[in-house]
């Protein structure tokens, strides 16, 4: 039974994320792990923290989790009537990185899957530093970021977007394999880079990536673009890709693209989820 992390606000956007994984992983085994976390955010310094656990109102605040998390459950329940779907509810005061590595060091996940929302000015920048940071510090375990316009579709075009300066782990490529399995799906490699010529580290990456994806047969394209975020989009509206895979890597070219533009406008503004994996 595949255990997959679904982090919530209770937001419609947090809901569309949960229906999403519901619709793709129907009459899978899945164990779902509702999570909520509440009393931090991105500003909040640890020192802060302590001071507000102390307080009762932390009591409340953990019911009234608990009390929606509940209620989710039941119109989950209601509305999928699975019976390889189980639930788990999770309320927790904490960030919400942490509070995922926490639920991974207790229990194998196979995939935590969260909502992007569309949104302007600072809070775009909020956003993008939170999702940023859940990549950056949950890396056991690959991370899918479901647009708030993404439709619930199966996916039948799998962009893997490279430098080829790292791989990814193996077991977090097969998670992407086994959802290509699942659906049928082709998986595409496309190198990003400004140079059009490989150096031969990276065409040694390059041959082991088409190794380890041989059964897919996989394309090959260059997009030699300055503008990084530019050539993907257009990647992707004119192969009407489903979903784009990342490697994720600090101070590397996912970071860069990430906090710069690509979660910006792929997260916000595009219909298609992010697969972030972590390197080897």
């Amino acid at each position: 039974m595949n255990r997959i992390i679904l982090p919530t606000d209770f937001s419609e956007n947090a809901l569309h994320a949960i229906r999403y994984c519901h619709e793709i992983f129907t009459g899978e085994q899945v164990e779902w792990v509702l999570l909520n976390t509440f009393g931090a955010d991105l500003y909040t310094s640890a020192a802060t923290m302590g001071l507000r656990a102390d307080s009762a109102v932390m009591d409340e605040y953990h019911e009234m989790s608990m009390g929606k998390l509940q209620k989710l459950r039941e119109q989950l329940q209601e509305e999928y009537r699975q019976e390889g779907f189980t639930y788990d509810l999770v309320s927790r005061y904490d960030f919400l990185p942490d509070a995922i590595n926490f639920l991974i060091a207790q229990k194998p996940v196979y995939l935590v899957a969260m909502g992007t929302q569309g949104a302007t000015g600072a809070k775009e920048l909020f956003f993008g530093s939170n999702a940023v940071r859940v990549m950056e510090v949950v890396t056991q375990v690959p991370i899918l970021a479901i647009p708030e316009r993404s439709p619930a579709v199966v996916p039948r075009k799998i962009a893997l977007a490279t430098t080829y300066t790292d791989l990814p782990v193996h077991s977090q490529l097969d998670v992407l394999t086994a959802m290509a399995d699942r659906f049928d799906a082709e998986i595409t490699m496309i190198h990003i880079s400004e140079e059009v010529h490989l150096s031969d580290k990276q065409k040694k990456f390059r041959d082991r990536m088409q190794e380890n994806l041989s059964k897919y047969d996989p394309a090959l394209y260059t997009l030699a673009h300055k503008k990084v975020d530019k050539a993907v989009a257009e990647y992707i509206e004119s192969t009407n890709t489903d979903i784009l895979a990342l490697i994720s890597r600090k101070h590397s070219f996912f970071k860069s693209l990430l906090k710069k533009s690509v979660l910006k406008d792929l997260g916000y503004h595009s219909k298609i989820p992010l697969f972030v994996m972590h390197h080897q």
